[in-house]
């Protein structure tokens, strides 16, 4: 992972740690809900960065010059 892939990451969690604290603060049920989806989302984000693309080396074709 990249250093910027690692900042980004840390953005992510750190959203949905201020969303959790607002939801820990909270009662109302449609804004409960809406805090979980928010913290979904930024979770699903930060995971999305783990997955890296294939590269030359790691797709497992051998490339010939």
């Amino acid at each position: 992972m990249s250093l910027a892939a690692f900042r980004q990451r840390k953005v992510y969690e750190a959203a949905a740690a201020r969303y959790r604290a607002l939801l820990a603060n909270t009662q109302d049920p449609s804004r409960r809900r809406m805090l979980e989806e928010m913290i979904a989302r930024e979770l699903d984000a930060a995971a999305s960065l783990d997955v890296t693309p294939p590269s030359a080396a790691t797709d497992g074709r051998v490339r010939r010059l």
